[in-house]
């Protein structure tokens, strides 16, 4: 990508919907629990936001527009159609005669099995959502208690299924592990019935991590809450690679797999460092400025702020430097079996940047990390993608270590 803004640039929307039926004991992003949920008024601060902000990224291709939360799921279908069309009608798609199994924007909504009858999903289908993303985290009633979840796991089963019985062909569901007190055979099991389900092309696995601030962290401090141990954790991360590519899912990117061709386009977009709008409430976004400068970008945090004011509430903006730029640009690039190449780093930050840059990569590569190559990644990735040249990729071990690749460029 070049580092001057251009037409046909290719990016994403994210809406971000704030409000669940009730906040996990885990969970540190901006939501809240909700008995009545303003439906109408949250949709028209969205709507507002984006007429207000849409000439930043003015001549720009649409990828994918993308609804997380909080639970998203719970917005009714109305209003999730009304911004997939707003949106829609300010930007002409990317329409890529190369982008394997998919020939529109990509539409995804997250959904709770709790919260998600089968009426409501063909509901979201008929508005134009293409891609579900279902809040499996395991197929262990012990552990799903455990984590405080608030489904069980029938309605998991039944979400995925009328999910496929509704036509939804791109389906996704997470799975967490490495939570308190997770026996490794529960999760053994969990990649058994994971690997077994034809509902699904997309599985993310995250292993859980204690957040400051949210109440596992202040059970963490109080003894109550027992951590896996960190070596069954790693074992789980290669128990679990191991398996789901056994069953046609290719491990692209440190937490996700996908069968040929159904990685997930919006979150692609951040880790190939390409720009994203925000929308709602504490929404993030990334954008290349007049000149190029590259602009994140934080929403109001409040609720109320935002439902007041949506295209002028305070929001915090950091512009970034080129070094920073381009050290997140490693860290994210080098999560995925896209990796990075040079031709794309030099022609956005510089030969000299890129040259002072490699020397920390080459370390990478003494520690087999990462390896560097001589062509384009696999061929079931979209033109945008396909840059061609010299580059970078992390090996295997580099994918289950990248904390290791983000303490060398970060």
């Amino acid at each position: 990508m070049s580092v001057q803004p251009k037409a046909g640039r290719p990016f994403g929307v994210y809406i971000h919907f704030p409000f669940c039926a009730r906040k996990c004991p885990y969970c540190d992003f901006n939501t809240r629990a909700a008995r009545e949920i303003p439906h109408d008024a949250y949709l028209d601060a969205v709507l507002a936001e984006l007429r207000g902000r849409r000439a930043r990224f003015e001549g720009r291709r649409l990828v994918s527009i993308y609804f997380g939360g909080g639970t998203p799921g719970l917005w009714r279908a109305d209003c999730v159609g009304a911004v997939i069309d707003a949106v829609r009608g300010e930007w002409e798609p990317l329409n890529d005669p190369a982008d394997v199994g998919l020939s529109a924007v990509e539409v995804t909504v997250e959904v709770n099995p709790r919260a998600a009858p089968i009426e409501h999903l063909a509901a979201l289908r008929d508005v134009g959502v293409n891609r579900l993303s279902v809040g499996v985290q395991t197929f262990d009633p012990t552990y799903l208690r455990r984590l405080g979840r608030d489904h069980s796991v029938g309605q998991s089963v039944a979400t995925l299924e009328a999910a496929r019985a509704v036509g939804f062909e791109r389906v996704s569901f997470d799975l967490l592990f490495g939570g308190p007190h997770h026996d490794p055979q529960a999760f053994e099991r969990d990649l058994e019935r994971a690997s077994a389900l034809s509902e699904a092309d997309h599985i993310s696995a995250y292993s859980l991590i204690v957040e400051p601030g949210t109440p596992f962290a202040r059970m963490k401090a109080s003894g109550r809450l027992h951590e896996t141990d960190e070596e069954e954790v790693t074992d789980m991360l290669l128990r679990c690679e191991e398996r789901l590519q056994e069953a046609g899912y290719a491990h692209y990117e440190v937490s996700n797999y996908a069968r040929p061709g159904r990685w997930a386009r919006h979150n692609s977009l951040y880790w190939v460092g390409a720009e994203y709008m925000g929308l709602g409430v504490g929404a993030h976004e990334l954008a290349l400025l007049p000149g190029g400068v590259p602009a994140r970008r934080a929403g109001a945090l409040t609720l109320a702020e935002y439902l007041n004011a949506p295209a002028a509430s305070a929001y915090d903006e950091e512009r970034l430097t080129a070094e920073v730029h381009l050290a997140e640009r490693l860290f994210l690039g080098l999560r995925t079996r896209f990796g990075v190449r040079r031709a794309e780093l030099e022609g956005q930050f510089g030969v000299e940047r890129v040259k002072e840059a490699s020397q920390r990569l080459e370390r990478l590569c003494e520690r087999g990390l990462i390896e560097e190559v001589e062509g384009p990644p696999a061929a079931d990735l979209p033109a945008y993608l396909q840059v061609g040249g010299p580059g970078w990729v992390p090996t295997r071990r580099g994918l289950h270590f990248a904390n290791q690749i983000a303490l060398e460029v970060l």
